[in-house]
């Protein structure tokens, strides 16, 4: 596979990705994956989050649409591309901390970080089989 995003794609022309708001949610471009998807225990799931020009994010979340065992958590962090390969996570860039997952609903995290144009991971890892 070619490195990601291919030669001859320039990032800024990926439409309205440019104009994210302030007080929203916003996930990656790959509409599938924003489907809900029950992922099994202690199974890092990462999707690419493709980000046009330098922006600060304040937080990370995600939505719990089944619930997890009482007690059960979900952690939630930010990973560089790894460069010079096929599109998959690098390193460790923010990891947000754990949230609940024993009820239903929009699960967030405060953060503080200011990321330049590129492409990035988003990614949970959940101590329980969770739908999200």
């Amino acid at each position: 596979m070619a490195n990601f995003p291919p030669q001859g794609i320039d990032i800024p022309n990926i439409g309205s990705l440019y104009f994210r708001k302030s007080g929203r949610y916003f996930g990656s471009a790959i509409g599938a994956a924003m489907a809900a998807v029950s992922r099994n225990t202690d199974t890092l799931f990462a999707i690419p989050f493709i980000v046009v020009k330098d922006e600060s994010f304040d937080s990370l979340a995600i939505e719990v649409t089944v619930a997890g065992a009482a007690g059960k958590l979900v952690r939630l962090g930010i990973y560089n591309n790894q460069t010079g390969q096929d599109p998959v996570p690098g390193s460790l860039l923010v990891d947000a901390g754990t949230a609940a997952i024993d009820s239903t609903g929009v699960k967030e995290i405060p953060i503080s970080v200011n990321l330049t144009k590129g492409i990035y991971w988003l990614a949970y890892l959940a101590n329980d089989t969770v739908t999200v």
